[in-house]
């Protein structure tokens, strides 16, 4: 049985892989390595790089890269005509070879951008093909929060639901101690801070229609918060997360599109400024 180090499972989680033997070799391969599963020199010197601009900018799109803005990426270049290879995500040599075709048709666009540089090339890419690209991860988000915490969301939202009223009387800091953001399905959600998240993360089983879609719980120094859903998770339990890092895509429940999202400690009206 394959095994790596924890270090390198970690920093595979960092970049938006599961930490698994395959995914080492996918990283190597995508970094134009022999994809051999062993943590050699360059592939220890390419997992330290790629962390630590990853921990800067988790939306990056870079070589090596598994994340959303990657797949948005592929999606839109398949769709212009180019050949990607599987629509995985996986910023791989067959994403490169056609990074480097739509560039050269791009020259006036791109002409004085390097050999990836990712956010100008994905930008043109997302304007040519009519493929949006997801909301990138930013410093302060859509609003300034008092309390110095991301908003959780892409858009402001519209407050359909506050702490201890309606819904929330379920006798739990989740459900009670929260408030409900009206958004469109499909709405960028992200990290409120740094921290890790929780083994409760998945699909809410319920046959309650409030109960519906994804959840998760991020933990941070001191609090956790936890959402609930989501439509998509682009994360996974014991996953190490910055403040504005994307960790899904808003859903629906009871027939309304919105985010619920709950605070362990202090009201989240004061913590979030509404």
């Amino acid at each position: 049985m394959d095994r790596i180090p924890p270090t390198t499972r970690k920093q595979l989680r960092l970049l938006g892989y599961k930490g698994t033997p395959e995914d080492l070799r996918t990283f190597q391969a995508a970094k134009g390595f022999e994809p051999t599963g062993t943590v050699d020199a360059q592939t220890k010197r390419a997992l330290a790089y790629s962390t630590k601009v990853h921990a800067k900018k988790p939306d990056l799109f870079l070589p090596g890269a598994k994340n959303a803005s990657v797949l948005a990426a592929e999606k839109g270049l398949k769709k212009l005509g180019f050949d990607v290879g599987k629509l995985d995500g996986v910023f791989d040599q067959k994403l490169a070879d056609a990074v480097q075709a739509f560039k050269k048709g791009h020259q006036g666009q791109l002409h004085n951008i390097g050999r990836y540089m990712g956010n100008p090339v994905r930008s043109i890419i997302a304007r040519a093909s009519g493929i949006a690209q997801p909301a990138p991860v930013t410093d302060d988000g859509v609003r300034k929060t008092p309390s110095g915490l991301h908003w959780p969301l892409g858009k402001e939202g519209t407050i359909i639901g506050r702490p201890y009223q309606g819904t929330h009387t379920r006798g739990n800091w989740q459900s009670d101690n929260a408030l409900d953001l009206s958004v469109p399905n499909g709405t960028p959600v992200y990290a409120t801070a740094d921290g890790v998240i929780g083994p409760r993360i998945g699909d809410l089983s319920s046959s309650d229609p409030a109960l519906l879609g994804k959840r998760l719980t991020l933990e941070t120094n001191g609090n956790a918060f936890y959402y609930a859903h989501l439509s998509k998770l682009s994360v996974q339990a014991g996953q190490h997360v910055k403040r504005g890092q994307l960790l899904g895509y808003s859903g629906s429940a009871n027939g309304a599109p919105h985010l619920h999202i709950g605070v362990e400690h202090g009201d989240p009206q004061k913590l979030f400024g509404v």
